[in-house]
């Protein structure tokens, strides 16, 4: 039998704004526990990012604490991810953060290196997200119970 869980993520834009050439919002993931407690679960430094800007160049990954001239200082730098996305492997210097596409669907996350050694508890996290829906998948450390979660 199938346990059902009212367990959810929500991710909601708001303050959605032009800044120079950028389009700019900031986002709020809520997550709701199966007793209904609700959680500020936004964590730019875990995938789920809370402020971000486009522009022809690509993807900035900010935080929802930057003001407009915070940035606009960082949209003269080069964008956080370009467009299209490009896939990356896991590597000592990015500690293991990778990047993976297939299709419409751009996943971000991180996993030990190869010969890491055994893993006391959780050591990986990854969220998914495609070009219609948004985010459409959460695991890991990445997920607010370390299980799974889609959309």
């Amino acid at each position: 039998m199938e346990t059902k869980t009212k367990a959810k993520v929500v991710v909601e834009t708001y303050d959605v704004r032009k800044v120079g050439v950028a389009d700019v919002a900031r986002l709020r993931w809520t997550a709701f526990s199966d007793d209904g407690t609700k959680t500020d679960w936004g964590s730019s430094d875990a995938g789920r990012y809370t402020q971000v800007a486009v522009t022809d160049a690509g993807l900035y990954i900010l935080s929802a604490d930057m003001d407009d001239a915070a940035v606009a200082l960082a949209l003269k730098k080069k964008p956080s991810r370009s467009d299209p996305p490009k896939a990356y492997k896991g590597s000592k210097q990015n500690q293991g953060r990778y990047l993976h596409t297939d299709g419409d669907e751009v996943c971000v996350g991180y996993e030990p290196l190869p010969g890491a050694g055994d893993c006391p508890d959780t050591c990986f996290g990854e969220v998914c997200f495609d070009a219609q829906k948004g985010p459409v998948s959460m695991m890991g450390t990445y997920s607010p119970d370390e299980g799974q979660f889609h959309q």
